[in-house]
């Protein structure tokens, strides 16, 4: 095996974990965050409504209910629009969030552009669950400090990962890493300007980024701007 800059650069970061329960108040509306979520609820309930059809005679925008089975794991992607809700009085309910970075923006978009239902696995299930446990008994200092525990929730996420992509035709996975790398090129300058999307960003400064001439300044730049 030898790292590319792909697989180098692909990474997860994570912003928190919980296990909590939720009920009829878990009623947040059209949730468009920048960050990924990943569920795990102990029974049913709860479930995600998306962007959807409408039914013969609906009025408004339509929706799809998306239920969250009881011990099913799930990505929510970022970028993903979707409201929540609960029908059961309290479940026990795990959750990550965190972010997927390496990954370019055409990959993330075919990848993952609805919630995910992971593929089952007892032994992934099975840790997921005793994280459930260990979180429940931690305060936030102790969640926050805790080197092992960051490193087997990001093992979790990383297995999801693994397993999703395990699942899918060889021929999308194929294509998917082209599209990566056609977009290697101007990698560094996708990631100039995330880091500075408060800014007004020239070719020129996209241009260095990349280590290119001045004359492939406007290539980049409308490279880019369409990502």
């Amino acid at each position: 095996y030898r790292g590319d800059s792909l697989t180098d650069r692909l990474h997860v970061r994570l912003f928190t974990a919980e296990y909590g329960e939720i009920g009829p108040w878990w009623r947040t509306q059209q949730v468009l965050s920048s960050y990924w979520r990943f569920y795990r609820n102990e029974t049913e309930g709860a479930f995600l409504r998306l962007p959807g059809a409408k039914a013969e005679g609906e009025t408004g925008e339509g929706e799809t209910v998306y239920p969250l089975a009881a011990g099913a794991l799930y990505f929510v992607p970022a970028g993903v629009r979707f409201s929540c809700g609960c029908d059961s009085e309290r479940i026990g309910h795990f959750y990550v969030h965190f972010d997927v970075l390496g990954l370019p923006p055409p990959a993330v978009q075919e990848l993952f552009d609805r919630p995910v239902r992971l593929p089952e696995s007892p032994d992934m299930d099975a840790e997921v669950r005793r994280l459930a446990v260990l979180l429940s008994g931690m305060d936030g200092n102790e969640k926050r400090d805790d080197l092992m525990l960051h490193c087997r929730l990001k093992a979790v996420l990383y297995t999801g990962l693994t397993r999703w992509l395990a699942a899918l035709p060889n021929e999308r996975r194929e294509r998917i890493l082209l599209s990566a790398a056609r977009l290697e090129p101007v990698r560094p300058a996708l990631d100039y300007m995330e880091a500075h999307l408060a800014d007004k960003i020239g070719t020129a400064a996209l241009a260095s980024a990349c280590c290119l001439s001045r004359s492939e300044e406007r290539r980049v730049g409308k490279e880019c701007r369409s990502r």
